[in-house]
């Protein structure tokens, strides 16, 4: 491989996902040398000032350290572990860093503007392919729940027509009840018979009212969007 390649690879290197304020480790890779480094990098750990990962992620770009015990004294573990040197540069998808990719030497080593340039175009080429599979993670997900969604409705449609059914059967033989025995039933049995009938009344509201949530969006105007100041225009005096 030519000079700059070599340089770019690094004796060892270690790839994090940033999230909620941590850094997850996705993966370590090995090179000659610095065998110590995997027992110093802990499955998960939060960006401290002064260390590498906090560096890359507060100035968004990659960052190189050429000492790294004078540069990033809090970087105890990797500097017991034998690390020299560190580079280190962001993923980011959009405006968001998603990884931070780290590399370390054995050796003290300046940066070299070539070896800059190709950790610079890897992070741009790793951040455009993770942009992509997000987009297509976020359109799978879209379709799931628009499928899941249709076959709620076909439930709730089907249960609702369902129901209906027998309810009517039971309000209309409460009528009949009523109608026909009127001259024999008391207070008492009347009551009774209202509240059968009020009940009745309730659950097929309830079950119109689930029928018309289920089917809510199939009438509802697409979402756009606005800037702030409009909405605080469009707000009721």
């Amino acid at each position: 491989r030519p000079a700059s390649t070599e340089a770019a690879a690094g004796d060892r290197g270690h790839s994090s996902e940033h999230r909620d304020g941590q850094l997850s480790s996705t993966g370590i890779w090995y090179g000659d040398a610095l065998d110590e480094v995997v027992s110093a990098l802990s499955a998960e750990r939060r960006p401290g000032d002064g260390d590498i990962a906090h560096s890359v992620l507060v100035s968004a770009g990659l960052v190189w350290h050429t000492d790294l015990a004078a540069d990033a004294p809090s970087e105890t573990a990797l500097i017991e572990a034998g690390v020299r040197a560190a580079a280190a540069f962001p993923i980011r998808v959009a405006d968001e860093v998603t990884h931070v990719v780290e590399l370390y030497y054995a050796d003290a080593r300046p940066p070299e503007g070539r070896v800059v340039a190709i950790l610079e175009q890897v992070g741009r080429l790793l951040g455009r392919i993770a942009e992509r599979q997000r987009a297509r993670a976020d359109r799978a997900l879209t379709e799931t729940l628009r499928e899941q969604n249709r076959e709620l409705q076909l439930f709730a449609h089907a249960a609702s027509h369902d129901l209906r059914e027998p309810l009517r059967m039971v309000t209309s033989f409460l009528d009949l009840l009523r109608k026909r025995y009127a001259d024999v039933l008391d207070e008492r049995a009347n009551r009774y018979i209202d509240f059968a009938a009020e009940g009745a009344a309730r659950m097929t509201a309830l079950i119109r009212s689930l029928l018309q949530y289920t089917e809510a969006d199939r009438h509802a105007e697409p979402l756009v969007r606005c800037a702030g100041d409009e909405l605080e225009s469009a707000k009721p005096e």
